[in-house]
């Protein structure tokens, strides 16, 4: 049997649903790799051959997720808050 080398076992995602998040995520995923020409992956590697695609592919990839990432920080903020004014609420009302 095989086993990973920098941790004791194998871990696996516990989620099973398909979601819309991970639907979009795929499409760009795919459509960047499709457009471009590479995945993450090489796409790093691919620096060393001193072509603008693979600089340009990988500034695309970190602008991508800076947008991901302030767009779902906006959004756990506006659950948060409505969670709470929700709680606020439902106490008012006892």
């Amino acid at each position: 049997a095989t086993s990973p080398v920098f941790t004791r076992a194998f871990s696996f995602p516990s989620r099973q649903d398909i979601d819309g998040r991970l639907i979009v995520g795929a499409a760009i995923f795919g459509v960047g790799w499709g457009i471009s020409g590479y995945c993450p992956g090489p796409g790093i590697v691919a620096l060393v051959i001193g072509s603008w695609n693979p600089v340009l592919f990988l500034l695309s990839m970190v602008v991508g997720m800076v947008v991901f990432n302030r767009y779902d920080a906006n959004q756990r903020n506006a659950k948060a808050v409505a969670i709470s004014s929700e709680k606020k609420s439902i106490k008012s009302l006892q």
